[in-house]
């Protein structure tokens, strides 16, 4: 269905991963044209974990499968139970973000979050108020666009309170 308002869609979030991706590619491209030659923007990415109770948790995936060697099995008489899989309600979601950086050296100059759903509530809030905490206190600048209605936005804003004048569905 298209939109009934013009410039933008208040109906985003059930297309939230597909454009974010696109946003994120989109936005990439546009920035590496308009900076100048000493800052280059990159694409980024890391994994959240959502479940239906609770916002995304933002993790690090680096997973390790491997065998063991046939040094390492001992020999004995152990019993052990026969494996059974367990399900798990939790479902992957890929977040997407730019980075600017410098081109000698790869600094990190900016990143550029546009923020989901799973950011503005429970302990996806929590976890992204942590981690742009860390980054500004290493000196990153951090953009911030926020076109998602759902979710309590002036969370986002601690320890900060936003002004009655300033308040608007969408944010930079």
């Amino acid at each position: 269905m298209k939109s009934p308002f013009p410039g933008m869609d208040p109906y985003l979030e059930p297309h939230w991963p597909g454009l974010h991706t696109q946003f994120v590619a989109l936005a990439t491209t546009e920035l590496n044209r308009l900076l100048p030659d000493d800052l280059v923007a990159r694409p980024e990415e890391r994994l959240a974990i959502e479940n239906s109770d609770e916002a995304a948790r933002t993790v690090v995936a680096d997973v390790t499968v491997s065998q063991p060697d046939a040094s390492d099995i001992a020999e004995g008489g152990l019993a052990i139970s026969a494996p059974f899989k367990l399900m798990i309600d939790l479902e992957p979601l890929t977040e997407r973000f730019i980075r600017i950086l410098r081109a000698d050296d790869g600094r990190l100059i900016t990143v550029i979050e546009l923020i989901s759903p799973a950011n503005k509530i429970g302990a996806g809030l929590e976890h992204y108020l942590q981690k742009r905490s860390e980054l500004l206190r290493g000196g990153v600048h951090v953009v911030e666009i926020d076109l998602v209605r759902r979710g309590d936005w002036r969370g986002l804003l601690r320890p900060h309170v936003c002004p009655l004048e300033a308040i608007s569905p969408y944010r930079v």
